[in-house]
């Protein structure tokens, strides 16, 4: 039976000759095995038996118990009988295209991505490259350039943190991590994907439009006005360096205002995902490698806005024996004043942010206790969209210093609980009182 792409996932998979990349993989592993064989030797840790059966094709217990020189030179005459596989029809292979479509990445840079890919799914290549994290560059560029046959020159420019594959996030930095990509794009790389932004799914994705308007914001409209200009301004001049901060307790309405203004402009507005695909944070560090590599995907959109919510998670600095990306500053600052998309961060509290990264922000809003009239007309729209009687709207729920974050779940749990006129004052303070606000009681 054939190898199934729908019947595996690609995680931390064991490669075997049915599989479709198994050229590529023992091509590769040959390579590193011949390469590291004197220094690695059989009974290295992270190599298994199975790893070395596989690899070199060991059919018998006898071949199996040839001795480290025995297996080196079995390694290197099977590695005389093979040549470079080609690019066959393989999800891989296009969605490596498409990445070297939007990113302008080299052969070089490509080979670089397609073994790194490899390596993050595949324990035997993994295992083969385990112990050279605290290599020096050249070193690793030298193993790199001899298995990948290319030049030692260009696979260095490729590894420096200002190269392409490093400055976009795609890859992380090989003198702390090894060869690794950013984590869930290796997986994504062997995946079928109908749709290039399926592609990046797991770290970022496209918002839907806002359902309100920046009319909905009437206490802001100045700074609307003044955001809008700022941000078609950008555009079309094509400024770099345009961050917008939004800040201010939960609930206060800070995405929405993000998602309204992006719909006011026709922007298309990308968040950088908190979570990956099975609901599981994404680090910090790892959020922001996300964020670089968005810049890169969509420098070349027209009208493209990207939002980036909890900054407090890569921008922080109170904490100083965890700085997360304090150690790349001088990286992140680049990558902040060289940003071809508009970005809008949104924070808790903007006395958390490491103060280097807060004047790259060209404007910031403080975002407070809507004004009663704003929240009546929120209070409004959320009656409306969840279709309970207008003449029911409660008034008395203005007086309390609900955010429009309260306001949304209250229309949602009357929704729910569809008490009578009579029961509705009630059971509106109760709901409100068990949460901790202060409602005043209904006349």
């Amino acid at each position: 039976m054939g190898f199934d792409l729908r019947e595996r996932e690609y995680s931390g998979a064991d490669a075997y000759p049915g599989d479709p990349l198994w050229p590529w993989i023992q091509y590769f592993g040959l390579k590193l095995f011949v390469l590291r064989g004197r220094d690695l030797g059989y009974t290295w840790w992270t190599f298994g038996k199975e790893d070395a059966r596989q690899l070199l094709e060991l059919q018998t217990p006898k071949q199996e118990n040839w001795s480290d020189e025995r297996k080196l030179r079995h390694g290197r005459q099977l590695l005389s009988e093979r040549s470079r596989p080609s690019k066959k029809r393989h999800p891989l292979f296009k969605n490596l295209s498409r990445l070297a479509s939007r990113l302008g990445l080299s052969e070089v840079e490509q080979d670089i991505v397609l073994l790194a890919a490899l390596c993050d799914t595949y324990s035997l290549l993994d295992s083969l490259l385990e112990d050279t994290i605290d290599w020096g560059l050249d070193r690793f560029a030298s193993l790199l350039a001899s298995v990948l046959d290319n030049d030692m020159a260009a696979i260095h420019r490729a590894l420096l943190p200002n190269s392409v594959l490093r400055g976009s996030g795609l890859l992380l930095d090989v003198q702390r991590k090894g060869l690794a990509l950013l984590p869930g794009l290796g997986a994504q790389l062997l995946q079928k994907h109908e749709e290039e932004s399926d592609l990046f799914a797991p770290l970022f994705q496209t918002v839907a439009p806002s359902e309100l308007g920046l009319d909905a914001f009437p206490h802001l409209e100045q700074h609307s006005a003044l955001l809008t200009r700022l941000i078609q301004g950008a555009w079309r001049g094509k400024h770099p360096g345009v961050h917008i901060h939004l800040h201010g307790a939960p609930g206060t309405g800070k995405t929405e205002y993000a998602r309204a203004l992006a719909s006011s402009l026709q922007a298309s507005l990308v968040e950088v995902r908190s979570q990956n695909m099975q609901q599981e944070p994404i680090e910090g560090d790892d959020r922001f490698h996300a964020y670089a590599l968005c810049q890169r995907i969509l420098a070349r959109q027209v009208r493209g806005l990207i939002l980036f919510d909890e900054v407090e998670d890569v921008f922080y600095d109170w904490v100083p024996w965890a700085p997360r990306i304090g150690r790349h500053k001088g990286w992140t600052n680049r990558l902040l004043e060289e940003a071809q998309v508009p970005t809008i961060w949104i924070s808790n509290n903007p006395e958390e942010i490491d103060s280097a990264y807060r004047r790259r922000m060209i404007y910031e809003i403080a975002f407070r206790l809507p004004p009663k009239r704003v929240r009546r007309q929120i209070l409004r729209h959320h009656w409306e969209s969840h279709a309970l009687p207008a003449d029911s709207l409660p008034e008395f729920v203005l007086e309390a210093d609900l955010q429009p974050r309260d306001l949304r779940q209250l229309a949602t749990a009357l929704q729910l609980v569809q008490p009578t006129a009579e029961e509705q004052p009630r059971i509106i303070t109760q709901m409100l009182r068990q949460r901790g606000h202060r409602v005043p009681t209904p006349s």
